[in-house]
Parts: C-alpha cells; sequence; structure tokens
C-alpha cells in the first residue's frame, strides 16, 4: 500500500483534495507526513498510562469533548492556553506528540486499525463522540467550504450531500466509520470507552460532564463539573478561542467562518430536503438497523 492524491469530485466538478491509503481518504495535513506515515506512527505511539483518547467522525462534537475532558482531568474549569489541534493525533507530529508533558490528552478521527494499539494493553481511557450524521453532514459542509486552505471546496449542498451520502468524502462514510468501530470494539472488550451524545450534551451538560469525571475516576465536585459545563458552553469556548486561546488559524478560514460554526441539534432541518432526509433515514435504516449500539439522536 502507498499514499496517493485525488479529488472526490461532486456532480458540479467542484472537487475536495484527499490523501488515499489502505481505502481511506483524509485531508491535506499541516505537517510534512504522509498519511501511510502519520497512521503507521500513530498505531505505534507509545502510550503512557495517564494518557486520555476523545474518539469521533470529525464534527461530532469533538473540539466540545476534548475540552471538557481535558478540564476534568485537570480537575479546574480554566482553559488550557493550547488549542485542540495541537493534540490531534491525526495533524500532529509523532515527535511533537512524544515531547509533549503528562496526562495528555488526545484527540483522533483514525478508525479503530490505526488507533493507538497499546491502549488495548494499558487500558487508558477512551472517550467516544457520537452525533446525529444528518447534523454531521452539514457541519462538514460548512468546515470545507470555509476553509480557504486544506481541503477546500466551492461546491453546491445538493451536491455535496451526495457525495457524503456515499462516502467519498476525507474520513469517508459515517455509517462505516460508527461500524467498524462497534465491530471492533465488540472484538476488544478490554478497551475502556465511555460513550457521549451530542444530543444529550446539549440537553443536559452538567450530567453529561458529570458522567465523563466518573468515567476518568476524577474526584471532581458538582460545582466544578457545572463550571465545566458553562466554560465549554459554545459561545464562550468560540470566545475562549478568539481571545484567550488566540485563533492562529483565524487566516485559513473565510470571512465569517470558522471551526465554530452554530453548536445546534437540528439545523439539518434548514439544508435538507425531503427527499435527501428520506434517503439518509433509509440509509441509516439499512445499514445501522441491527446495530448494537442505541443513539441519543432522532433520525
Amino acid at each position: 500500500m502507498s499514499c496517493t492524491w485525488r479529488d472526490c469530485t461532486d456532480n458540479g466538478g467542484e472537487k475536495i483534495k484527499v490523501e488515499c491509503f489502505d481505502g481511506l481518504l483524509f485531508p491535506p495535513k499541516p505537517i510534512d507526513v504522509t498519511s501511510e506515515k502519520q497512521c503507521h506512527d500513530i498505531r505505534d505511539l507509545e502510550v503512557r498510562e495517564d494518557d486520555v483518547f476523545v474518539l469521533s467522525y470529525p464534527k461530532s462534537g469533538t473540539h466540545w469533548t476534548w475540552e471538557v475532558t481535558q478540564m476534568l482531568v485537570a480537575e479546574t474549569s480554566e482553559y488550557r492556553k493550547e488549542r485542540m489541534p495541537v493534540f490531534v493525533l491525526d495533524i500532529t507530529s509523532k515527535a511533537d506528540l512524544d515531547a509533549m508533558t503528562s496526562p495528555r490528552v488526545f484527540a483522533t478521527h483514525f478508525r479503530f486499525r490505526y488507533f493507538p494499539q497499546q491502549v488495548l494493553k494499558k487500558g487508558n481511557k477512551v472517550v467516544m463522540v457520537h452525533r446525529n450524521p444528518k447534523d454531521v453532514a452539514v457541519s462538514t459542509y460548512g468546515m470545507y467550504t470555509g476553509t480557504k486552505s486544506m481541503a477546500m471546496y466551492d461546491g453546491k449542498w445538493d451536491d455535496y450531500f451526495d457525495m457524503w451520502l456515499s462516502g467519498d468524502v476525507p474520513y469517508n462514510s459515517w455509517f462505516d466509520f460508527e461500524l467498524e468501530w462497534q465491530k471492533e470494539l465488540g472484538e476488544h472488550p478490554e478497551m475502556n470507552v465511555h460513550h457521549v451524545h451530542y444530543e444529550k450534551m446539549k440537553k443536559d451538560p452538567v450530567e453529561c460532564v458529570k458522567g465523563i469525571a466518573s468515567f476518568l475516576g476524577r474526584d471532581v465536585s458538582d460545582e466544578t463539573c457545572a463550571d465545566i459545563a458553562e466554560a465549554c458552553g459554545f459561545q464562550k469556548l468560540r470566545q475562549a478561542y478568539s481571545d484567550f486561546k488566540g485563533d492562529k488559524l483565524k487566516g485559513a478560514w473565510k470571512d465569517g467562518t470558522g471551526i465554530f460554526r452554530k453548536g445546534e441539534v437540528g439545523d439539518w432541518k434548514n439544508w435538507f430536503t425531503v427527499s435527501q432526509s428520506e434517503r439518509l433515514d433509509q440509509e441509516f435504516t439499512d445499514r445501522m438497523g441491527a446495530s448494537r449500539w442505541t443513539y441519543s439522536f432522532t433520525m
């Protein structure tokens, strides 16, 4: 296997540039490393016993959950100066990851086959985030049409939807991601995974923060959990990235866009046609009907 570059092309001829490796599609990275090397480096990463991982398909609430998790690990509601992308396994060099001080809270969108395999033996805590695929599709569209670099895309929503549903987008199909992880976790019950649902986080953030704290084994007070939930609310977190953390990637986004878009549940209703909604509903029924996992959203 080796890496190749190609374009995901929609019905209107607009393109998203991706790197292909092992049947998977990756967006361009800010580091000069092939996806093949990055996948192997992360799979073989030297894992420390106190490392924590946040796992999700893109735009499922990764930033949000990572901020909550790192605050719980530090047992404080204060923001960490570093931005989450620094800790994303997919786009950070192995040398930089190895140089980080503990405790480390990582984030990734990788499939199981390239997830750090030492986690299986060391029992690290993994927080897995799920979100309604309709909102995921809209949020990824906003990301790719909002950026001026990397996987820049100028296509129309209708054309993007067809690409997204077919899985011909960076990180491939949402369905493949969920089903592959479900299969592997079933075969590897030793993995210590806590499932978080975006919709539940929006509905009752304090209880969800408490649930993550309990999973992590952190003796965090109810008051601190409430403070963390408030600090990680959408508007406050977006403001923190602008004022405190310093949005170093601001120049990579078109005016009026950014890594934080809306942070809402159900925004898909403003984008999907009836036909598109029915097509995705049918895909969900066909592919996830036998799923052992219970999702918090309704299609």
